[in-house]
């Protein structure tokens, strides 16, 4: 869409004689040296392709009458109209630019019987540019004749010509260089000077030959104000007639034929597209100047608005709540590898000048977080361990465990200052008031880039946050500081993940619950910002994306009524005006300021822009002082034009592709760079606030009772498996259940990963059994080498086999579906010492798969097998596999599941290179039999494989072996019938 809306410009400023090599007036006469005296003393016509160039005159006693830089709207028609009130008919040189916004007229001059000529297609001097420019100015012309009236022509006056003697060496060279092209030259013998507009009567007088040579007549349809041409022709042509010359077309006068022939077809097609392209060009240009008019007020009068709004809610922010409250509060910190900041984080948080508890929830770290925590020794802080299931879950299990009724949100790379939580609950004193905004400030802000986000966070995010204050409409509490009632999160059902940006999906349940949001300047957390472009570019990505989830999600707000909807109908919209809109089309605002550069004026569009600054640096500099902050890191305000301004707003349209393309973006965790430390705020912003709000006399904190329970909550993960390793490889796991029971392996298919077992696994701890599932070869992130040969079976049956070796349990019960089923039969085949029991799902024996292909459908079934052989190609059909998959039973959360883990999470190529390492299999390892007690399941929903290959299962198994049948069930059966296959799993595992 960018490099169309480039190209369009290109073409309007081309057409528009907007190069610097297209002159306005004619270029000095230079030597004439290499000009033949054939030519300089010649006729008028000029043929100069041949080694001898040749001339030609018109007929004794005739004029030929031509005209120049047409056809134009209003003259050209009215020019014809003489034409043909005298019968006369003539040869109009017409320009490509014009013939391309008036192909009717170019039509309507050759069906009344008139030449065409070219005339270039910008008006260039054909002297004054390179061959290779030459050639396109007659090239493009000649199409868009061809184009708009089926016709071609061999005939062509250069601009800015004449006389035979005023033809110099460049002029004499783009001759040459036309008549090997094709072209006769046509230069004139008579100039009526129309273009100077001297008067009809002057017109008319150097329009009239002087002898009985034959003449060509220069006049002209275009260019400017013609209609002192169109009274002088009404008069001259019957006088010439009453003097004895006949009057015509160039060919007319001097005998000449084919000089304008019909077109070929596929220069007629060319033509039309170079004519669509000038009339597109038109409307993009139209189109995109209102654009600019419209984003500009509307930016202009944004800014404006937000420092109005910001004045209006710093003068009431001091008066608002009155001394606030006093806590006690509970802080929840959720930790994934926060190993670089966490002490630094916790050592704030716990120096409160309020009393507090601090829960850090480790969400399955595989650094040292917890054992930095638990190394403290903090009387106030709590560690609840968890198997790493996510932010929202971490959040969620520290909002559980919270002893207090205000509940203090703040990330792992944050620190507060002593001050901040007392500030950030002030506003509890409302009890409408749920939630509360802090203000987030970047702490490594030394490099350029730093700065640039040090901006971003004082103007873009604090300015709007004042704004969506006073107009009720808060969509987002930062993660990084944010305060809520405790009941109210019990109310929206906690936080939700079902989005990326956590914080403003709840922020926006809040609102549309009837809680008021509201924003609190001066609960001041320091955050560390991404230092690279990379670690930028994720966070933005998922910050935008996932707040166009949490806006898709709460759409319906639009259409509530009270607080709801006066949230969705005024948040909503300004996030979608300003944060999705806008950015989108900011492309178009560079691509149209670089066209003005070049086309333009440069130096108003610099003004332009000049202007627009300084009204972003005044919004800036009211925002800085607004914060307290020094004025310093504005310098570099103009440099974040270049380029921070265009790596947000790619980010946005990347975030808007991946939501039309139905991708479910997987989380990216940022950067830790360990910079943070405990601030020391500026004394004489703390004094201020100090005089407003007095510091409460700290209060001991009821804990003792909360670290108790909390013995009972923490799971000893030391003891679960989260990872092994293999070849090189580090495949990640999922442990749940008793630590005690039995060990049973589920092993998942194509295209899903352990997750596709969460509701087998639930039912199977319920049963006292331990569940173990692997993300396969391919899957894991740690586990994805290159090459369809690293996939082969033996591979995949090694990884399984290592990861019962590292449990070091003995024997294990495994089942496998899809694919995971085949590596369980080549498993238990192989090294049945290993497995106590083994139940496949869906995929039968695998020498019953290939015989079945023999004898039933099953061939039919797997034609996608062939597909995914191919290289490449399979990964890029991700919609055409989406729609089988849908067809084969899988429900919208699965969908979702799969573009998220497979397709986003880059697993694609791994799941595929299953099928592409096939021919490698060993046909002796298909046909081993199993003697391990075996139960098979198959669904009569399967649309993948054939019930015989189910039925021939029997032949390959020598021990205890049932066959389960379920009806009504998809392919997709430890998803759609968990239950039912977690009791025959049971059933398999007690008969043995």
């Amino acid at each position: 869409m960018l490099l169309t809306l480039a190209c369009a410009l290109v073409v309007q400023g081309y057409t528009r004689q907007m190069f610097g090599e297209v002159e306005a007036e004619p270029r000095p006469a230079g030597d004439a040296e290499s000009v033949p005296n054939e030519i300089t003393n010649g006729g008028p016509i000029i043929d100069a392709a041949d080694t001898q160039p040749r001339t030609l005159r018109p007929r004794r006693s005739t004029v030929a009458l031509t005209f120049d830089d047409g056809p134009d709207p209003t003259w050209t028609p009215r020019i014809l109209d003489v034409l043909e009130k005298h019968g006369v008919h003539a040869t109009f040189f017409v320009t490509g630019t014009q013939a391309a916004e008036h192909p009717g007229l170019i039509s309507r001059i050759v069906d009344e019987g008139h030449e065409i000529g070219v005339h270039t297609f910008v008006h260039a001097d054909l002297g004054a540019i390179g061959p290779w420019r030459q050639s396109v100015e007659l090239d493009e012309t000649q199409l868009t004749v061809a184009g708009a009236a089926d016709n071609t022509s061999t005939l062509l006056r250069p601009p800015y010509s004449s006389t035979n003697e005023a033809v110099d060496d460049a002029a004499w060279g783009a001759m040459r260089h036309a008549a090997d092209e094709g072209y006769l030259t046509v230069l004139s013998t008579l100039d009526s000077e129309d273009w100077r507009t001297p008067g009809v009567s002057d017109i008319i007088t150097n329009s009239t030959p002087d002898s009985r040579a034959g003449n060509v007549l220069l006049m002209h349809d275009g260019g400017g104000d013609r209609s002192q041409t169109v009274d002088a022709l009404d008069k001259l042509l019957p006088q010439l007639a009453k003097d004895g010359y006949h009057v015509g077309d160039v060919s007319e006068t001097t005998g000449l034929t084919g000089a304008n022939r019909p077109a070929t077809t596929a220069d007629r097609w060319k033509g039309i597209a170079v004519i669509a392209a000038v009339h597109g060009s038109d409307i993009v240009l139209t189109v995109l100047s209102w654009f600019m008019i419209v984003a500009g007020v509307l930016a202009a009068l944004r800014g404006l608005v937000l420092v109005w709004v910001a004045r209006r809610h710093h003068r009431r922010s001091d008066r608002r709540w009155g001394d606030g409250i006093v806590g006690p509060v509970s802080i929840v910190v959720p930790a994934y590898n926060e190993a670089a900041g966490i002490e630094a984080a916790v050592r704030s948080l716990v120096a409160s000048d309020l009393p507090v508890e601090v829960i850090v929830v480790d969400d399955g770290s595989t650094d040292d977080t917890a054992a930095i925590v638990e190394s403290l020794g903090l009387p106030a802080v709590r560690l609840i361990r968890q198997v790493n299931a996510g932010k929202p879950a971490a959040l969620n299990t520290g909002i559980a465990a919270a002893t207090f009724d205000l509940v203090v949100m703040v990330d792992g790379d944050t620190v507060f200052q002593p001050d901040t939580v007392r500030e950030l609950i002030r506003p509890f004193s409302d009890p409408r008031v749920g939630a509360v905004s802090g203000n987030a400030k970047v702490a490594n802000r030394s490099g350029l880039l730093g700065r640039w986000q040090h901006i971003e966070y004082v103007v873009g995010f604090n300015l709007d946050r004042r704004m969506y204050d006073l107009a009720e409409c808060m969509p987002t509490v930062p993660g990084a500081v944010g305060a809520f009632r405790r009941a109210a999160l019990i109310e929206v059902g906690g936080v939700s993940d079902a989005t990326l940006a956590e914080d403003t999906d709840l922020t926006m349940a809040f609102c549309r619950a009837g809680w008021r949001v509201v924003y609190e300047p001066d609960a001041v957390a320091w955050t560390e910002a991404p230092a690279t472009l990379g670690a930028l570019w994720r966070q933005r990505y998922r910050w935008s994306y996932g707040t166009m989830q949490a806006m898709w999600k709460h759409r319906s707000a639009m259409f509530q009524r009270g607080a709801g909807g006066r949230f969705g109908r005024r948040g909503l919209s300004y996030l979608l005006l300003f944060q999705v809109l806008l950015p989108l089309l900011a492309p178009a605002v560079d691509v149209f300021a670089l066209y003005g550069l070049i086309f333009l004026d440069p130096v108003r569009v610099a003004g332009l822009w000049l202007g627009f600054l300084a009204l972003q640096t005044g919004i800036s500099m009211y925002a800085f002082r607004l914060d307290g902050e020094r004025m310093r890191p504005l310098w570099t305000l103009a440099l974040q034009q270049f380029a921070y301004r265009q790596l947000m707003y790619l980010v946005v349209i990347q975030s808007v592709w991946t939501a039309v393309a139905g991708i479910r973006l997987r989380w990216q965790r940022s950067e830790r760079y360990g910079t943070l430390q405990q601030p020391s705020p500026d004394p004489a912003r703390r004094s201020r606030r100090s005089r407003r709000h007095p510091t409460p006399s700290p209060r001991v904190g009821h804990l003792d009772e909360s670290r108790k329970a909390l013995k009972d909550c923490q799971m000893p993960s030391d003891e679960r498996m989260t990872e092994y390793e293999h070849d090189g490889l580090r495949f990640d796991v999922r442990d749940n259940g008793p630590l005690d029971g039995a060990i049973v392996v589920l092993l998942h298919g194509f295209p899903q990963t352990s997750t596709s077992w969460e509701a087998v696994a639930a039912d199977l701890n319920a049963r006292g059994y331990r569940a173990i599932a692997p993300d396969q070869r391919g899957y894991s992130p740690g586990a994805r080498p290159t090459g369809r040969r690293a996939y082969r079976t033996g591979a995949l049956v090694a990884d399984t086999r290592a990861l019962i070796t590292t449990l070091d349990a003995g024997p294990v019960h495994v089942v496998g579906h899809d694919w995971g089923a085949a590596v369980a039969w080549s498993l238990a085949a192989g090294n049945p010492e290993l497995v106590s029991t083994l139940t496949t799902v869906s995929v039968p024996h695998p020498q019953a798969f290939v015989t079945s292909m023999l004898r039933s459908s099953q061939a039919l079934r797997s034609y996608y097998m062939l597909l995914f052989q191919l290289p490449r190609l399979p990964e890029t059909l991700v919609g055409p596999l989406t729609t089988m998959l849908r067809k084969s039973g899988m429900t919208d959360g699965q969908i979702e599941r799969f573009r998220s883990e497979i397709v986003a999470g880059g697993a694609l190529t791994g799941g595929l290179n299953w099928y592409r390492a096939m021919p490698f299999t060993s046909p002796g390892r298909m046909n081993v039999k199993v003697s391990v007690p075996t139960t098979h399941v198959w669904s009569d929903g399967d649309t993948a494989l054939a019930r015989r290959g189910a039925e021939l299962t029997a032949d390959h198994v020598t021990g205890p072996y049932r066959l389960e049948i379920m009806t009504g069930v998809s392919h997709w059966i430890p998803e759609h019938a968990p239950g039912a296959l977690a009791e025959i799993i049971d059933a398999r595992i007690q008969s043995a």
